[in-house]
């Protein structure tokens, strides 16, 4: 993996999915960031809800950073979100195959849980690799796996546990802390180059509470951003009056929203010429109106 793939993925996620979960929160709790006794400004608690988010996120950039370094090594990806035969949704972190061999990983930031959550999520550990070992007629190789080796709270109980998995299943089953993972999979480089990215991207003084909240910098990428809300979801937060003063911070020339509602009204100039409108057309029209009105004030 190259450095500026590394800087891909993890800017995607960041940008993308934190943009998309502060206009949620902005509709869902507008008072909070509004209200005037509260010691931050409403920059300083943006801010901290979109570091709140990223920090929360990490566990899925890291899935990401690996899926992509698995691919490097030649490892095929297989489907991993699954439905066993109780009607039971299993989302498996990584599930790959490679000479003819199916890997099941778990994959887990830190091992820093209360005992309520390290008891399901060996539960759920269990019921993917009972799934996948009836699925699969190749040998299976399962791995619990946390990313952060300092973190090692719950080992013995792990430990333990993965050991009556063994016994149970008679695969081979293993607990991996840190680089080990990669090791197993004879993946030692990719370790060490993951390992000297994020000690370049500490050097570099890169940090995310430097984020800029101009989204019309950048108002094509921010507007294909917001298309991924739903209409109504749109119309309740350019109606919210309140959160007038964030919106004009986040949009201050309002070239994002300008693009918003030049693609709402081609959405509209067709719906009013349908004989029949639809919920999700009616939603559309108030998204327009709702985006209109925000602009004209």
């Amino acid at each position: 993996m190259e450095y500026n793939k590394f800087e891909e993925i993890l800017n995607k996620t960041i940008h993308e999915d934190v943009i998309l979960t502060l206009l949620n929160k902005l509709i869902k709790d507008s008072k909070r960031f509004t209200s005037k006794f509260n010691l931050l400004s409403i920059k300083d608690r943006l801010v901290k809800n979109i570091l709140y988010s990223v920090n929360i996120k990490f566990g899925y950039i890291y899935e990401k950073l690996f899926e992509y370094q698995l691919k490097e090594n030649n490892f095929k990806q297989l489907i991993s979100k699954v439905e066993n035969e109780k009607g039971e949704k299993l989302d498996i972190d990584q599930l790959v195959e490679k000479n003819n061999k199916i890997y099941l990983i778990e994959q887990k930031i830190r091992d820093d849980h209360d005992s309520s959550k390290k008891e399901g999520q060996i539960n759920n550990f269990n019921k993917k690799i009972n799934f996948i070992k009836k699925i699969y007629l190749k040998p299976v190789h399962a791995f619990f796996w946390f990313v952060d080796s300092k973190f090692n709270k719950n080992e013995k109980y792990y430990d333990l546990e993965i050991k009556k998995l063994i016994d149970r299943y008679k695969i081979d089953i293993k607990l991996c802390y840190g680089k080990t993972l990669y090791d197993y999979l004879n993946m030692k480089s990719a370790w060490q180059e993951i390992d000297e990215y994020f000690n370049q991207r500490e050097n570099n003084g890169y940090n995310i509470s430097d984020i800029d909240l101009n989204l019309d910098k950048n108002p094509q990428k921010n507007f294909n951003t917001i298309l991924k809300l739903e209409p109504v979801v749109i119309s309740k937060l350019f109606y919210n009056k309140q959160l007038n003063c964030i919106l004009n911070m986040l949009f201050p020339e309002k070239e994002t929203i300008k693009l918003l509602k030049a693609y709402l009204n081609k959405k509209c100039i067709i719906i009013n010429t349908k004989n029949k409108i639809t919920l999700e057309d009616k939603n559309y029209l108030k998204a327009y109106e709702a985006v209109n009105n925000f602009i004209n004030n």
